[in-house]
């Protein structure tokens, strides 16, 4: 019988995630990730009931998204510092706001990989954080190959997920960057701006609105892809 490596995981995952989700209903994924916020108490629904049980094994992840949309959020507060920082000092702030958000992710992404499994170990053997942080490192040594190519997939997946997230809400971080520039430049020629100010403000809410949408139908298939990943990756190290 051949070795199990993490491609198998890899498979797994992929297999049962379309089995869960497909045929694609928005209502349905929707109310899913209503259910794993916790907004809606619907016990019997199956698909919720899943998703809720596949949490314990990306728990690593899950902390690290929600701190990483965060920083995105506090994206759209960086035009509003042109009023006390000036245009130059806005500039600046951007740039030290785009590095530090590419270094935040690449640390968190190293982070998670780790997390997961640990999480998982945690659930599934009922131990402490550190007991369970332990066997991860006993299993890393014992069956590094193993370990190493879930760690590396994990890797490469949130790297594009990221990637993914980030890109839905970009349009609607440059329009409001965009339209705050240009309300400052018009207001110093004495331009009035209030309908445009208006309508940009409008554009801008829809392209958030749409980006948070398109990330809570990530969020559905992330979900149920890491649960069954780690979950199976898990098991294999296990054994």
């Amino acid at each position: 019988m051949p070795e199990s490596t993490a491609a198998d995981s890899l498979r797994y995952a992929g297999k049962m995630t379309r089995q869960l989700l497909l045929p694609f209903s928005l209502k349905k994924w929707l109310g899913a990730y209503l259910g794993l916020s916790g907004l809606r108490g619907n016990k019997a629904d199956p698909l919720t009931i899943e998703l809720r049980r596949l949490q314990n094994y990306y728990r690593g992840t899950s902390l690290l998204a929600k701190a990483a949309l965060l920083f995105v959020v506090l994206g759209f507060f960086l035009p509003f510092t042109v009023v006390f920082a000036g245009l130059e000092g806005f500039f600046v702030l951007l740039a030290a706001y785009i590095i530090a958000m590419l270094l935040l992710s690449l640390a968190g992404i190293v982070l998670e990989v780790a997390l997961d499994p640990i999480f998982a170990l945690r659930y599934e053997e009922n131990v402490s954080f550190g007991n369970a942080s332990g066997k991860f490192i006993s299993l890393l040594q014992r069956r590094t190959g193993l370990v190493g190519g879930y760690m590396l997939i994990k890797l490469i997946v949130d790297m594009f997920l990221v990637t993914a997230v980030l890109a839905m809400f970009m349009p609607a971080l440059i329009s409001a960057m965009a339209i705050m520039l240009y309300v400052i430049d018009a207001v110093q020629a004495g331009i009035d701006v209030r309908s445009t100010a208006t309508w940009g403000l409008g554009a801008v809410l829809v392209l958030g609105l749409l980006g948070f949408i398109a990330t809570i139908l990530i969020t559905v298939i992330a979900s149920a892809f890491y649960g069954y990943y780690t979950e199976h990756a898990v098991r294999l190290m296990r054994d």
